[in-house]
């Protein structure tokens, strides 16, 4: 994103809103999990996230929409990948945190996956990739699809 900001801030103003609105959004849904108090009343934070997702696709342009963790290597809410895909006209893919546990659970809920980090040495996005992990997330993936 650096090299992003120096030759196309308004791009990197933008990402950095879509972050922000990513982890309001993540920690809204966070309250909807089992058990909390305000889960009955989901309905409003849901409409709102629909009408974000369609946002981005119908007045943003989106040929995709690519939902990430908060951080390098961090899964993405799996309700947060549910809903996206739900409202979404274009394909959806997890951007971050997928690893060769959590594949099966997340392959159900989008169209693709981009990996990064968890194919690296020490999990560290610029490190070599470590084959031994690739080809154990690949050998997985496999007997999914």
């Amino acid at each position: 994103m650096t090299l992003l900001h120096c030759t196309t801030p308004s791009i990197y103003r933008y990402s950095q809103v879509f972050k922000l609105i990513v982890k309001s959004v993540t920690a809204s849904l966070s309250l909807l999990e089992a058990g909390s108090p305000i889960a009955s009343r989901s309905s409003n934070l849901e409409d709102y996230y629909r009408e974000l997702v369609e946002e981005y696709v119908e007045r943003g342009g989106a040929d995709a929409i690519i939902v990430t963790g908060l951080k390098t290597g961090e899964p993405p809410l799996l309700r947060l990948l549910e809903l996206t895909k739900k409202y979404s006209r274009v394909p959806v893919l997890a951007g971050s945190g997928v690893t060769a546990e959590n594949i099966n659970r997340v392959l159900k809920l989008v169209d693709g996956v981009i990996v990064g980090s968890y194919i690296k040495i020490q999990g560290r996005a610029g490190n070599p990739t470590d084959p031994k992990k690739a080809r154990q997330l690949i050998l997985k993936t496999r007997e999914l699809i």
